[in-house]
């Protein structure tokens, strides 16, 4: 299913296994009714023009999400329910969960292009977690586990959340990224309790 362009309010349910894209120039939908796609969720807009997508019934993305557009805004307005979504791969534009937000399923994160990601203060344990530009921002922790894979490209970690990754990254010029903490970092902290790196 597609939706494409124009100014809409979009207060029927929007229910199927399938996937769902909505597209267009000068884009402005607010879906009011429920949402629930057992597939890929798929907002890409044309580039610097503004555009928004807003969620404000019940929402359930599905098995994936894309996000695509330089100056989209996708906004979720009450706490979604992402129990199967396992991937977000978000190009351009800017994205914000609720605070409240759980990410159950969630393994894979990419953040390529400009624009900021908000995921409020949720917490994400991610096996696969790339960032080559943009920001990705909150108070949570996000964790990648021994055998994960990080790929550090640029961009920016915001917020005052951590990042809790015992795998090995590529060297930046950033050194060590914002609220980063090693193994032996965390292992100091828990055997002297008081905060010490």
């Amino acid at each position: 299913m597609q939706f494409n362009g124009g100014t809409r309010s979009i207060s029927g349910n929007v229910i199927g296994a399938g996937n769902v894209s909505f597209t267009g120039s000068t884009v402005n939908y607010d879906l009011t009714g429920a949402y629930s796609i057992g597939g890929i969720t798929t907002a890409s807009f044309a580039h610097n023009v503004v555009s928004t997508l807003d969620f404000t019934g019940t929402t359930s993305l599905g098995t994936s999400y894309v996000q695509e557009g330089n100056g989209t805004t996708v906004t979720f307005q009450a706490v979604p329910t992402l129990t199967n979504l396992t991937a977000i791969n978000s190009n351009y534009g800017n994205t914000s969960f609720p605070a409240g937000t759980t990410f159950p399923a969630l393994t894979t994160l990419s953040k390529t292009q400009a624009g900021t990601l908000d995921f409020a203060n949720s917490n994400l344990n991610l096996t696969s977690y790339t960032q080559t530009a943009g920001v990705v921002t909150g108070s949570g922790t996000i964790t990648i586990p021994s055998g994960g894979t990080f790929n550090w490209g640029g961009g920016t970690l915001g917020g005052t959340g951590t990042l809790s990754t015992p795998v090995a990254r590529p060297p930046t010029s950033l050194g060590r990224l914002p609220g980063e903490h090693t193994d032996m970092e965390q292992r100091r902290q828990r055997e002297h309790g008081d905060g010490r790196a």
